[in-house]
């Protein structure tokens, strides 16, 4: 996800944002796998498709606070300078 890096202000409704965006990638890559048939012939049947979104909510939110921190970070620097 190249955008994410081309943002600065991860503060207020933005994170909200990019977390609900980061939460729906995983989710929508397995359903349009599955609307393809990508998987048809596979051996691998169903499994816990729950856990897809839970690996995404939880995935997005870490990075974008680290994200959100690094950004803290960076403008302190630039006021202090």
């Amino acid at each position: 996800m190249p955008i994410i890096l081309v943002v600065t202000n991860l503060r207020g409704w933005r994170f909200w944002i990019y977390w609900i965006i980061g939460s729906l990638i995983g989710p929508c890559y397995w359903l349009g796998r599955k609307l393809i048939g990508f998987d048809s012939n596979s051996k691998f049947t169903g499994g816990p498709y729950w856990l897809v979104g839970v690996v995404s909510v939880v995935a997005s939110l870490a990075y974008l606070l680290v994200a959100r921190r690094a950004d803290g970070r960076d403008a302190i620097e630039r006021f202090r300078a």
